[in-house]
């Protein structure tokens, strides 16, 4: 899926991003419930943290999610 995030409030720093799959289509990961078998939302994160500087715009290229 492609997409852009726009995060206005986001401090300078370093950070870790994390992707998942929205299945149920609820606007947050679902972790899953084991005793239901309720399997969680895949997610996968980004190989490295990124550095977010202030005044600073960054594209990154996440191309190899796998769902």
């Amino acid at each position: 899926v492609d997409g852009e995030l726009f995060v206005p409030w986001l401090k300078p720093g370093s950070y870790t991003l994390r992707a998942y799959l929205d299945r149920n289509k609820n606007g947050r990961f679902d972790s899953g419930i084991f005793l239901a078998r309720n399997q969680p939302e895949p997610c996968q994160y980004y190989k490295e943290k990124i550095q977010i500087r202030a005044n600073w715009d960054l594209d990154l290229a996440w191309t190899n999610l796998r769902w």
